[in-house]
């Protein structure tokens, strides 16, 4: 049911898309569409679960198992990762732009501290301040908050570039401020 609601939502937009149209391409009937999700919004939860799933599995993966010179370099791993993700779900690219949207405005599910986003990203800044790898004048909350404004900045834009910009081009971004939260 939620591919079929991405591939409606991709033809004809979020708004476009009802619950019944839904129900009728994946055969159900409206009724269970509520069994499974309280509405269309809740589409936009289950992307937003599904997504994090990945970044815990790359760390557990690939973070925590490769070698890396410092943990300032798995961050930029992390974050390339991150952005990777997206353009590997461009699929969901629509309902991504309208995710971004509906939570600016609804909801504090974004910035839920608890999400296997910010947890990788905790401990991966939390290995930097151990082995010295970060600024030593910037707290920790600091480091989180600019990372992830940086990371929603980037995938805003990606969302409202309709497909002109590919996210690869925002990777000097992403390592430049690498550059600058690296202990000198």
């Amino acid at each position: 049911m939620f591919d079929v609601a991405i591939e409606l939502i991709n033809e004809r937009g979020f708004y476009q898309t009802t619950i019944g149209d839904i129900a009728e391409k994946a055969e159900i009937s409206v009724g269970c569409f509520y069994e499974y999700f309280d509405n269309k919004e809740a589409l936009l939860a289950e992307y937003l679960s599904a997504t994090d799933s990945h970044y815990q599995q790359y760390y557990q993966d690939v973070l925590c198992t490769s070698p890396f010179p410092d943990s300032m370099e798995k961050v930029r791993q992390y974050m390339h990762f991150s952005l990777q993700l997206l353009t590997n779900h461009s699929r969901y690219k629509d309902l991504l732009r309208v995710y971004y949207a509906y939570l600016s405005c609804n909801s504090n599910q974004l910035a839920d501290r608890s999400r296997h986003f910010f947890i990788v990203l905790s401990e991966l800044i939390d290995q930097a301040v151990s082995d010295g790898s970060i600024r030593k004048d910037l707290s920790k909350e600091f480091v989180i908050d600019l990372i992830v404004y940086l990371f929603r900045s980037v995938t805003i834009e990606w969302c409202s570039s309709s497909g002109h910009v590919c996210v690869e081009e925002y990777i000097p971004s992403i390592d430049e401020m690498i550059r600058f939260l690296r202990s000198r």
